[in-house]
């Protein structure tokens, strides 16, 4: 579910894992991508395009999409592997 926060706690932690999780299918599963979001072979994509492509039109901020993102990067219980990175 979602809720709206200004930093990641325990409450919000649904709020940010599901951006997390939707960020991590786009560059996965290209059937989960949202039109227009440009992805390379590797799976990378910047954050302009996804803000442009999918961020705005579910009413976030830039700022709440990295903070989501940064919150949730590492697997847990993995020994501390990333998800994904932010370059």
């Amino acid at each position: 579910s979602k809720c709206n926060c200004d930093s990641v706690s325990n409450d919000c932690s649904m709020d940010t894992e599901w951006i997390s999780r939707a960020v991590v299918a786009f560059g996965r599963h290209p059937n989960k991508r949202p039109r227009g979001l440009n992805v390379d072979k590797e799976g990378r994509f910047s954050i302009r395009d996804l803000m442009w492509a999918w961020g705005h039109g579910e009413g976030l901020s830039e700022e709440h999409v990295l903070t989501s993102i940064t919150a949730h990067m590492f697997h847990e219980g993995s020994g501390g592997a990333l998800r994904f990175a932010i370059d």
